[in-house]
């Protein structure tokens, strides 16, 4: 059976103008959402309960319909700068927490059988420091570039990133398979209005390029998680074997 959960998701934002150009602001916020893995069990579950458990695919890791909620928390503070009539400099700092976040748990000696299920026994943090630069358009041309140093870690990067020590309920916190260090963002828009806003060619009275434009859009990222690792051996041998899932 399940049961029910009350969750109170409040949403607060501040601002403090130092000027007509500048200020301050913070913001804090909750989110939940029902869980998106591991809540369906039905009667073919029981019913099926030592064929489940004893398979070697992923029907083994038996549903759990009482699964709560995964929360986020977030924390905001920044401040933001006018450049231009027309651009912005903004330069923040984020905390984000999640809170019972699903992985696998086993239970040992139950009855009728050893199994395992989902359990709302993980977390992760991230920390991050973003500095943006934001042009509205003008002249035809639009920009946002921004830059991201970002440090995520926690206790499982997906539901079934604990499997092999689940046994164990060993809880360690290390780098997530998303946690990325460095990442470069920059967007250009370039299009052309139409009507008395349009200043682009013609060719007579006709506006050959109205209501065109182009989009292009980079990503640059580095500072993946990598555990450094000397493994003797011949020839192929590799000295640096990134891990994803932290077993």
């Amino acid at each position: 059976d399940y049961t029910p959960t009350l969750i109170v998701m409040p949403r607060i934002a501040f601002s403090f103008p130092i000027s007509q150009e500048a200020n301050f602001y913070a913001n804090y916020d909750v989110l939940a959402q029902r869980p998106p893995d591991g809540a369906f069990a039905s009667p073919y579950t029981y019913y099926n309960f030592r064929e489940l458990v004893a398979s070697t695919d992923n029907d083994r890791f038996l549903g759990n319909p009482n699964l709560k909620p995964q929360r986020t928390i977030n924390y905001e503070v920044g401040f933001q700068q006018k450049l231009t009539d027309f651009s912005k400099f903004k330069i923040s700092v984020l905390y984000r927490e999640e809170r019972d976040l699903i992985q696998i748990r086993e239970y040992i000696n139950a009855y009728p059988i050893t199994y395992s299920t989902y359990g709302n026994s993980d977390f992760s943090t991230t920390k991050s420091f973003k500095l943006e630069y934001d042009m509205r358009e003008h002249n035809n041309l639009r920009i946002l570039a921004n830059y991201t140093l970002a440090f995520s870690d926690g206790t499982g990067s997906s539901p079934t990133s604990s499997t092999g020590v689940a046994a164990k309920e060993l809880k360690y916190v290390f780098p997530l398979d998303f946690d990325q260090r460095h990442t470069f963002y920059l967007m250009a828009d370039y299009r052309f209005k139409s009507g008395d806003k349009y200043n682009g060619p013609k060719i007579g009275k006709f506006d050959i390029l109205a209501n065109t434009g182009i989009n292009l859009a980079f990503n640059l990222n580095s500072g993946q998680p990598y555990t450094s690792k000397e493994i003797p051996g011949g020839i192929g041998t590799s000295f640096a074997n990134r891990i994803t899932d932290g077993s």
